[in-house]
């Protein structure tokens, strides 16, 4: 498995701060859409990313999701407007509030998601040059930092997870029902891949099984990849199919040597489960298949 998703996963799995989390973008993004030279900029590498997505085409998609959350409209908003502290320019923040403006009117942004990048990066930039986060010293200052990390945090954190999932992941792994979960616009294009296992505890449920992580002990299933049109709506689906009782999960899938092969997304039951209903050897049967005497 190559290192930049291996950083990705170190830092988004572990991520509660706004640094940890632009890491994990930038991982990506550093790796795909590296600086071409030295008059290059986030800002015209953003868009040479938002040009990639009306290719595949997601551009919709990711950009609806993130100006649909409520901290869009606050950070639109947001006054005074968010400046590098190296120059005091707010440019970065202005052609976002205009963006959003745009959608709140029912007409189409320019640049949504490069615009919302760029202004991301300007916060990330602020971590590093000038004052420091959250000076102790100016309590007016700290308020108005913790407020613009809380309104920032959550688009960069949707940001990152369509990344995840688009471009990053190599499917969902399947470790029971949703092998046989039916979406009409992708299951017939599914592509499975067997072979992979993940580390953690199955348990019987009864009408489904349950994973658990642990460092301990196998889970054997397979990897589900939907067509990269589709990627996005599969995952939703599945978190419907899921409900409230299941967390996904970033995690990391092996193969029989126990090598790392690739990212996969997962879901992890909220509560833990009788000891006494976990599946030994990490492979769930089916009513069907149990009817058939293979279990």
């Amino acid at each position: 498995m190559e290192d930049y998703l291996k950083f990705i996963y170190e830092n988004y799995t572990t991520a509660t701060s706004f640094e940890k989390y632009w890491f994990s973008f930038e991982n990506y993004f550093d790796h795909h859409f590296p600086i071409a030279g030295n008059d290059d900029t986030m800002r015209k590498r953003a868009v040479r990313f938002e040009k990639h997505l009306k290719q595949i085409p997601v551009h919709e998609t990711f950009w609806s999701r993130l100006y649909g959350l409520p901290e869009a409209k606050n950070l639109a908003e947001l006054l005074p407007r968010i400046f590098r502290e190296i120059n005091r320019d707010t440019s970065a923040h202005d052609a976002f509030a205009s963006d959003y403006s745009r959608f709140t009117r029912g007409q189409k942004p320019k640049k949504p998601v490069a615009r919302l990048i760029n202004l991301l990066y300007t916060v990330r930039c602020n971590t590093q040059h000038g004052q420091k986060i959250l000076p102790e010293e100016w309590e007016d200052i700290r308020r108005r930092n913790e407020k613009i990390f809380a309104l920032t945090i959550p688009l960069l954190a949707e940001l990152t997870e369509l990344v995840i999932t688009q471009f990053v992941v190599s499917g969902l792994f399947s470790y029971g029902t949703l092998q046989e979960a039916w979406d009409a616009d992708v299951a017939s294009n599914l592509e499975r891949h067997e072979d992979l296992r993940i580390k953690g505890f199955l348990y019987d449920m009864g009408r489904f099984p349950a994973w658990r992580y642990n460092t301990w002990g196998w889970v054997h299933g397979c990897v589900l990849r939907a067509p990269r049109l589709f990627r996005l709506k599969h995952i939703s689906f599945c978190d419907n199919v899921e409900g409230d009782q299941f967390e996904r999960r970033l995690v990391l899938a092996y193969d029989q040597n126990e090598d790392a092969q690739c990212l996969v997304w997962v879901y992890h039951f909220s509560s833990e489960p009788d000891f006494t209903t976990k599946i030994k050897d990490g492979i769930w049967r089916s009513a069907k298949q149990t009817d058939a005497g293979d279990r």
